[in-house]
């Protein structure tokens, strides 16, 4: 199911009036999360493995990782590189969704 499919599949689950705007906005937020694909991370260079969105999983030591973005660290000392890649997918998330519910001017 695509993006528009789900979002349309949320607000079917509502009956539309003027008064319902501000619940079909927060099921549609509810809904958005779910749809953001997750980082694939198939290159590996080195001791990273990248994402074309500017996301790096970087092996470290050991069995501890680090997450950079567009070459800055923002997550180091990650143990397991199932753990960073989950920590990026969901920092990415956290972004995307970010732009949506954050104040705009």
């Amino acid at each position: 199911m695509n993006m528009r499919d789900q979002i349309a599949q949320a607000a079917r689950s509502l009956r539309y009036s003027s008064n319902n705007s501000d619940q079909l906005a927060d099921a549609i937020l509810a809904a958005l999360p779910d749809m953001i694909a997750p980082l694939d991370m198939p290159e590996r260079r080195n001791n990273y493995w990248g994402h074309k969105g500017g996301y790096q999983v970087a092996h470290t030591n050991g069995d501890l990782f680090r997450v950079r973005l567009h070459g800055r660290v923002i997550c180091k000392d990650i143990r397991g590189f199932g753990r960073a890649v989950d920590w990026a997918n969901t920092h990415h998330r956290d972004a995307i969704m970010a732009a949506f519910t954050r104040e705009t001017q």
